[in-house]
């Protein structure tokens, strides 16, 4: 008997919104590649920085992935400051 392809399907309201850090271009890129082809449009950043000024402007995210030692702030401490300032996400 033949198998079932199921095929998920997303409405654009239900896209995670997924923010991914890491200093290594090749590293990130491959997890912004590998999530695209998950039907996801994540926004990447090269550090946490920047990352946190997205998180303050655009609180509205389901997902972090970050490397967690980066120049300036580290992973650990933009979670930490992300659940600190928006504990319910």
């Amino acid at each position: 008997m033949g198998e079932v392809l199921h095929i998920w399907t997303l409405t654009i309201k239900e896209y995670p919104k997924i923010i991914v850090v890491d200093y290594d271009e090749w590293s990130r890129g491959a997890v912004v590649a590998m999530l695209r082809l998950l039907i996801c449009n994540p926004s990447s950043f090269q550090n946490a920085d920047p990352a946190w000024e997205h998180v303050e402007a655009n609180w509205d995210i389901d997902i972090l992935v970050s490397n967690v030692q980066m120049e300036g702030m580290g992973g650990f401490e933009l979670l930490i400051r992300v659940k600190h300032e928006f504990p319910g996400l």
